[in-house]
């Protein structure tokens, strides 16, 4: 069983000095093995919460210049919504992308997630990873986000990704 907690404490500020607001969250998340050896298998629960105040005082006009409207903003206009989210996934290979390979292994990562802003969401993480020529690494790796795990994004978003490196 593995368990994890993380805080974070925010300020936020314009260029010029100007105090926006504050934010503070809470990351965490309950790891359990399923299955050891290989392929491994783990099930995991995970949370992030955010908290976000923005500042009531008034900002330096030449914040204008950052609204599209043209006029001076308040500090909302700046400061992210509140959220909390969370989620149940299930993995395979976790620790392969970390770690030395010689031989090529597969690792995935499925995760259902809700989003108080965005809903509900999937998202869908893989890869290969090994050697080409004995002390090197290469991972293939790809990652799909549906709805609510898309986070601020709402969407649908994706990403590809390789990663080549040498060990000596």
């Amino acid at each position: 069983l593995s368990v994890r907690a993380a805080g974070q404490a925010t300020r936020f500020s314009l260029q010029g000095g100007g105090k926006l607001g504050s934010g503070s969250g809470l990351d965490w998340s309950v790891s359990q093995s399923l299955r050891q050896g290989t392929p491994d298998l783990a099930l995991r629960a995970f949370g992030s919460y955010r908290n976000y105040t923005p500042t009531s005082a008034p900002l330096d006009p030449r914040s204008a210049r950052l609204n599209p409207a043209g006029t001076v903003p308040d500090a909302s206009f700046f400061i992210p919504r509140s959220y909390s989210m969370h989620g149940i996934g299930l993995s395979t290979g976790a620790a392969l992308p970390d770690s030395y390979q010689r031989a090529w292994r597969p690792f995935a990562d499925v995760a259902l997630t809700r989003h108080s802003v965005q809903g509900n969401g999937v998202s869908l993480g893989f890869g290969l990873v090994g050697s080409v020529l004995g002390s090197d690494q290469l991972m293939l790796r790809g990652n799909l986000v549906r709805g609510g795990a898309a986070g601020s994004s709402g969407g649908n978003a994706g990403s590809l990704g390789v990663q080549y490196s040498t060990h000596f």
